[in-house]
């Protein structure tokens, strides 16, 4: 009797997860500053092909965890400050943070997708053309006037 049990209580946690979780459970440090942000992320990501956005670019890989009010994936680094996850993801796969003043841009207007090839490091003013030229904002009314597409 005891021990451990014989089947896994959290299938979905990768190996290295639960590695880190088990080291720091055995020193008894808190476990969650062990794990890179990025473990965490991959383990919220449903990288399973499902609606295409953009045909040309592929399904996306869809956010399952906490999102803000614009849809966009959120998680918590490892110094326990809000991220947003497309963009820690495209600054995983750049291999370097991204330039100063510089966003993440999708390519394929889907806030939770997180694929590094469906996102663009560019300006601020580069998003803000991409919007215009895709058609996704809508101009503000004065108070009690109506909203122009």
């Amino acid at each position: 009797m005891g021990g451990r049990p014989d089947w896994d209580p959290y299938p979905s946690r990768t190996l290295e997860y639960r590695r880190a979780y088990n080291q720091a459970y055995r020193s008894g440090e808190r476990w969650r500053a062990k794990v890179d942000v990025s473990v965490r992320i991959l383990e919220k990501l449903d990288r399973d092909p499902g609606e295409l956005i953009v045909p040309e670019l592929g399904p996306c890989w869809v956010w399952r965890g906490a999102r803000n009010a614009g849809g966009y994936g959120v998680v918590r680094d490892n110094h326990r400050r809000l991220i947003l996850v497309h963009r820690a993801t495209l600054v995983l796969a750049l291999g370097r943070p991204l330039g100063e003043g510089m966003v993440a841009r999708h390519r394929c207007d889907n806030p939770p997708c997180a694929r590094p090839s469906h996102l663009l490091e560019g300006t601020q003013q580069d998003n803000v053309d991409d919007m215009h030229e895709r058609g996704r904002w809508a101009i503000q009314a004065p108070k009690g006037g109506e909203a122009v597409a």
